[in-house]
């Protein structure tokens, strides 16, 4: 597998993606900190991905949520990876001081194991990554979706997870690094087919594992939301916001009162049936997706055992300008963005906003790709 050679690209890794460190203090939604946790997601693959970090800072939010498709940065052991685009994303959320759940997802097949993605590779490309942002990146995100075999590369398998939490977590505590791990479920639209596990069950199978010592965040990401806020997460509706609350009850029910919850990626929904008597249903209008957006925030942030809420996404996605997103195409941003701003202490009132002047620029961010880019410090909030 040409382990010479991955060696050091890692030792690489490790040298070229460095920065000073600033002092950090505690983050709302952590464990033991009281305060709930606003989040948003950004895609570092999309449109306007400066303007959205600085957007999240207007925002007055707490997280950036940052996928890492492992397979997209490092497609092939014959090339050397490319994290650039990650490092721009990391070097803004420093300069604006908001700190980072780094989400690792896709990972490539040179990566894999019969039984899932290899745990010492694995251990070795996230401290290549978390190495020079420790000051930044406060929890990680180990394959949110491990319960379906798309997201895990092979099948759902909940030993290997845990045995992969196991090696991050020691590895991680070996070099010092305080940041929290995150063991995330997806719903799944059909958690029978072969090799997917329901999310329900695969969190049970970690439990009765032993695993709760290794998951003081459990996370929920949905792919997609269906319903009003309020939708009564029911055995047919398992997209349905309040899913939490099944979550939450395999948790007690395994005595883990002390797990946070956080809910890693949601977003007003875009798929389902409408209703006229219940517009939240399917808001079909900017107004109304500011109002889901609104009652969504009441309601997670009223649980004492959710910590966190990441709103999907702060910027739009490429691919699909069609997801919903904070940042508009073209200027401007959603009138979500009030709502948001209100709950997170931020300084957004309208949807006038326009970016900063100052600061970072996309332009000079992109220009500078693939060489690794260090800006200067922002001064102190």
């Amino acid at each position: 597998m040409h382990l010479q050679r991955f060696a050091l690209i890692c030792l690489t890794l490790l040298t070229v993606l460095c920065a000073l460190p600033l002092n950090a203090s505690a983050t709302s939604g952590l464990p033991n900190v009281a305060t709930f946790g606003y989040g948003a997601r950004v895609d570092i693959w999309g449109q306007d991905v400066i303007s959205s970090i600085a957007l999240a800072s207007d925002l007055g939010l707490d997280w950036l949520a940052i996928d890492v498709d492992w397979n997209r940065h490092w497609p092939s052991l014959q090339n050397t990876a490319n994290f650039s685009p990650l490092d721009v994303a990391l070097q803004a959320a420093r300069y604006e001081q908001i700190s980072v759940l780094l989400t690792l997802i896709n990972p490539p097949p040179w990566a894999l194991t019969s039984t899932g993605p290899d745990v010492a590779i694995t251990l070795a490309v996230l401290q290549a990554i978390v190495n020079p942002y420790t000051d930044v990146i406060q929890a990680v995100e180990l394959f949110p979706g491990a319960n379906s075999a798309a997201q895990w590369g092979a099948a759902a398998n909940p030993s290997a997870y845990l045995g992969l939490l196991q090696s991050v977590r020691q590895g991680f505590d070996a070099n010092g690094y305080n940041i929290y791990l995150v063991t995330s479920v997806e719903p799944l639209q059909e958690p029978s087919t072969q090799g997917n596990l329901d999310d329900l069950t695969f969190l049970e199978n970690l439990y009765t594992l032993g695993g709760a010592a290794y998951m003081p965040i459990v996370g929920l990401r949905f792919p997609t939301v269906i319903g009003a806020p309020m939708a009564d997460p029911d055995k047919t509706n398992h997209f349905a916001l309040r899913h939490y609350e099944n979550i939450r009850q395999v948790m007690l029910s395994h005595q883990h009162e002390t797990g946070l919850i956080w809910i890693t990626g949601f977003s007003w929904p875009t798929s389902g049936l409408a209703d006229p008597a219940e517009p939240l249903s399917l808001p079909a209008t900017p107004a109304l997706q500011a109002q889901w957006t609104n009652e969504a925030l009441q309601l997670l942030r009223a649980q004492l055992y959710i910590g966190a809420g990441f709103f999907s996404n702060l910027n739009p996605n490429a691919a699909n300008p069609n997801l919903p997103a904070l940042l508009n195409i073209g200027g401007g941003i959603h009138p979500a963005c009030v709502p948001i701003s209100q709950y997170a202490g931020g300084i957004i009132t309208s949807t006038s906003w326009t970016p900063p002047l100052a600061g970072l620029t996309p332009t000079a961010a992109q220009a500078a790709a693939p060489k690794y880019i260090h800006y200067p410090e922002k001064p102190r909030k």
